[in-house]
């Protein structure tokens, strides 16, 4: 599946800054491109078979269920509601002439994942005249 995440831009007299709110992925799955003046913001979650295995499965007896183990499979539950956001999703945003790419930094913490971009100082160029 595809989702967007909420995602916020603002800017400071040195720095542009983005923030989006991804909860639930690990650091790994996300990356930060930034190409021309476009950065890209991507990612992906997915349910593992880790997630399943750490859940106890019991017959009717009451005895415990060896799941995830070599050789034998992990049945899919029957969810009674679904509402965790799973699949990839792809965010761009262009910014301004000025944004030094050179000097970015992202941090990941407590789901949110947060870009600085600094701001280039343009310096104005004196042109002789001939």
């Amino acid at each position: 599946g595809y989702f967007r995440p909420s995602v916020d831009v603002s800017e400071t007299d040195k720095n542009y800054v983005i923030e989006a709110e991804v909860p639930g992925m690990k650091k790994d799955d996300l990356s930060v491109e930034f190409v021309d003046n476009t950065l890209t913001l991507k990612g992906k979650v997915e349910k593992s078979n880790d997630q399943l295995r750490t859940i106890d499965t019991t017959q009717s007896t009451g005895d415990v269920v060896e799941s995830g183990r070599e050789g034998t499979s992990v049945a899919e539950p029957t969810y009674w509601t679904n509402e965790r956001i799973l699949g990839s999703f792809q965010r761009s945003f262009t910014l301004p002439n000025n944004a030094d790419k050179e000097n970015v930094k992202a941090q990941y913490k407590d789901g949110i994942l947060s870009i600085i971009v600094p701001k280039v100082e343009r310096q104005s160029q004196k042109i002789t005249i001939e």
